[in-house]
């Protein structure tokens, strides 16, 4: 498994024969102020380049999460699935918690 926090930095990876990869996406995750960093509307793409080379890709959702990401974190997981990405990676228990809730339902 290894990180990606770009695009450039992602192929470099899957040219490399990594596995797996993990990387965050907006403030959600600990890279929020690294100068390259991943969008929601990056997912389809990285879904796309993993799972052409067989690569499980794995969302980073590692920030703490205030009441008023909760809304965001739902948006989030909604996309993550339709994009299908492999996992999330969560350390929060308010993310957590919404990633079960949605498990539920299905």
């Amino acid at each position: 498994m290894a990180p990606a926090g770009g695009f450039d930095a992602m192929q470099a990876v899957l040219d490399n024969g990594a596995d797996s990869i993990y990387f965050g996406v907006d403030q959600l995750n600990m890279r929020a102020r690294a100068t390259m960093n991943f969008t929601l509307g990056d997912l389809e793409e990285i879904a796309e380049r993993c799972s052409t080379r067989g690569v499980r890709s794995y969302l980073t959702l590692n920030a703490i999460i205030y009441d008023h990401d909760l809304s965001l974190i739902k948006t989030v997981v909604n996309r993550v699935k339709e994009a299908g990405i492999t996992a999330i990676i969560a350390s929060d228990q308010a993310v957590i918690g919404r990633i079960v809730q949605d498990l539920k339902r299905l």
